[in-house]
């Protein structure tokens, strides 16, 4: 309600749930200490204008994306973020970009974003026993652009 390019999406089939994806295009979209640490954290107050406000950001982050293990082979998720790049792009031309943070413990997130233009960018830390790197993948508006042309 924040954004009109945010958005929680399901993918259903035959009445079963199959996979989500959750997008937030708000003004604080990027600004999430679990996702983006700052140096400062805000306070109380602060918080509270950054959740109440209404607004797109440039930046939209995928917080959740999500597909049924036994449905993958067939790639369903690439359906569901081109659906939801669709509607962060179309809904308000504030946003520039479309980001999304994986790894190679979740390969068919990794796998799909690379796919359908997102590049890899900064390293966001690690995870696991193994220290497998996280990483943010993002695609802009301009090559969103560029591959709905061709």
């Amino acid at each position: 309600a924040r954004s009109p390019s945010s958005g929680f999406h399901l993918l259903t089939l035959s009445g079963k749930i199959i996979g989500l994806i959750a997008l937030d295009a708000s003004k604080s979209s990027t600004s999430d200490p679990s996702i983006a640490p700052s140096t400062t954290t805000p306070s109380a107050t602060e918080r509270k204008q950054m959740l109440e406000s209404k607004g797109t950001a440039k930046v939209a982050t995928i917080r959740h994306f999500f597909i049924e293990e036994a449905y993958r082979p067939a790639k369903p998720e690439d359906d569901l973020l081109q659906f939801t790049v669709r509607k962060a792009f179309e809904g308000d031309k504030t946003v520039e970009s479309v980001r999304a943070l994986s790894g190679r413990l979740s390969p068919t997130v990794e796998e799909s974003l690379r796919r359908n233009g997102f590049f890899p960018g900064e390293k966001e830390g690690t995870l696991g026993w193994f220290k497998w790197e996280k990483r943010w993948y993002t695609l802009t508006r301009e090559a969103w652009e560029a591959q709905d042309k061709a």
